[in-house]
């Protein structure tokens, strides 16, 4: 028998005629939360290489002092003064667009704008992954090597990197390597004590972890 039907696809059959059902909507699946990036404070780079100082208080002193004492020794308040610096790195991301893919009308839609809107996307993930990282940074060279920066990993090292001084390297008491299941709420409260015992404080503590981790301390 005969029917006009939805399946016959080619020429000529009623099912050429039936028209596309497809969403306006267009769905990124991918991760692209920065947690890091967006809670860091922002200024401008003026250098290849930027540049600050670190100090540390001497340890506290309890005893006491003889009414009349002269001072006959002084203290050199800045010798433990140390300039840390970290080289800027440039991020980039390609796109090109058609001319005839620009005036057609598509889902999503596919333009420069949003080829430009994407990339911004994306750069933000690489910058938030290099932060992350346990890159080690170095200097453009002109024969190959380009400016990169150090990432978090490398500067959390309480064994380097060298240029750093071993005074203001993370304690290895504040550092953890892993997230398996052995990792107990007594570590995590190690980890706090360490901290505070560094900084004399843990009234603004964020945590930044991933999924593994997170599901570790939940559980």
């Amino acid at each position: 028998m005969a029917l006009s039907n939805t399946y016959d696809t080619t020429n000529s059959g009623s099912a050429v005629s039936n028209r596309e059902s497809l969403s306006d909507v267009l769905s990124i699946l991918a991760p692209e939360e920065t947690p890091i990036l967006s809670s860091l404070n922002k200024k401008k780079a003026s250098a290849t290489f930027e540049e600050w100082t670190v100090d540390s208080l001497s340890t506290p002193v309890t005893t006491g002092v003889a009414e009349g004492a002269d001072v006959t020794s002084f203290t050199d308040k800045f010798s433990g003064r140390a300039r840390l610096g970290n080289y800027v790195q440039k991020f980039r991301r390609d796109f090109m667009v058609s001319d005839l893919q620009e005036a057609v009308e598509s889902v999503g839609p596919a333009r420069v704008a949003q080829a430009e809107a994407k990339a911004i996307r994306e750069l933000k993930r690489d910058i938030e992954a290099t932060l992350c990282s346990n890159n080690d940074r170095s200097v453009e060279d002109g024969a190959g090597s380009v400016y990169q920066l150090r990432g978090l990993g490398d500067w959390l090292d309480s064994a380097g990197p060298s240029d750093v001084p071993a005074d203001y390297r993370t304690p290895a008491g504040s550092i953890q390597t892993d997230a398996s299941a052995s990792f107990s709420e007594t570590d995590f409260n190690d980890k706090i004590t360490s901290i505070y015992k560094e900084t004399g404080s843990t009234n603004s503590l964020t945590l930044f972890a991933d999924t593994t981790l997170r599901r570790t301390i939940s559980d």
